[in-house]
Parts: structure tokens; sequence; C-alpha cells
């Protein structure tokens, strides 16, 4: 996700020449879309799916609707269908939390869940700083004259969303 990030605006202005006044709305409605998604949708989807269905809900609106989409986009006006529908794509945050409390047995003592949560938190961490770098450098690749193919970040997300399709579907 950090690496996504990253990149969005960037490609949203090599893409379609977007401004600094296109990208407020742009933020406005995927916080938006966020949010609503938070607020609504996760109790439901985690009650209807289950914690492990509804990650995988999450990777695959990620894979599908966000990197498919971004791919294959032609026009502003699908940027903000994809930014709406794509809303989905965070609902696995809030579970993902829930799982890894769940994974530490009741009578295990609190330091023990410290050390899971902190270990799970210094992963995140990680692919926090580690991403960014990954989707500029391959973004930037694809700047350069002869290979103006600026879309194939998104292949890198795509192929990221999908070893976590793979991942959580190996969990218990």
């Amino acid at each position: 996700t950090a690496g996504m990030a990253s990149i969005y605006f960037f490609f949203l202005k090599e893409k379609f020449g977007m401004g600094m006044q296109d990208f407020g709305l742009v933020f406005g409605v995927l916080s938006l879309s966020h949010a609503v998604c938070q607020l609504f949708l996760v109790k439901p989807l985690k009650r209807l799916l289950g914690l492990r269905g509804t990650i995988l809900l999450s990777f695959t609106c990620a894979a599908t609707i966000t990197c498919l989409g971004y791919i294959l986009v032609s026009s502003v006006r699908f940027v903000y269908i994809i930014l709406i529908v794509g809303g989905l794509n965070v609902i696995g945050g809030p579970i993902v939390a829930a799982m890894v409390t769940n994974m530490v047995e009741p009578h295990v003592p609190a330091e023990d869940l410290a050390v899971t949560v902190g270990m799970v938190q210094s992963c995140g961490a990680f692919a926090g700083l580690f991403g960014p770098w990954l989707f500029r450098a391959v973004f930037s690749y694809f700047l350069q004259p002869g290979r103006h193919s600026t879309e194939m970040v998104w292949v890198l997300a795509l192929l990221l969303n999908l070893a976590g399709i793979a991942l959580t579907l190996c969990l218990p």
C-alpha cells in the first residue's frame, strides 16, 4: 500500500496531466471512499465472510479494481470510479489487526501479545520503508525515454497483491 501511495499522484500527473486542483478532488474522493468502507462495511463483511474471507476480498479488490483498473484506464472519469469502488481495498487493515490479536492464545501473558503485535508492526514498517523505494524505482525506470509505459508499476502492485492472496490462502 505504501508503495502504491508513493507513486499514485505522479502516475496521475504523468498519465492524465492532473494538477494540484485535480489532486485535491482525487484525495477527497479517495478519503471518503476509504472512510465509508471502513466505517460501514468491515463489520458486516467480517460477519458474512469471516476474517480470512474479508482479507481475501480486500486483496482481490486491490488486484482487480485498483491494479487492473489503472493498467487499463483511459479516461479521468474512470479514475473516479476506481477510487470509489476501490475503497474496498482498505477493509483488510482492521481485519489484519484483529487476526494478529486472535493469534495469541487467551492464557498467554500480555508481554507475549505485545511481542507478537510488535513483530507484525515491524514487518509493516519494513514494507512501509521498502515499498515506496521499490515503486518509485520501477516508476522512474518506465519514465525514461523509450520505456514510456508507466502502467507497468501497477503490474508490480498486481503481483504483490496476488502474493498477498496466496499467503492469505495459507492461513488456517
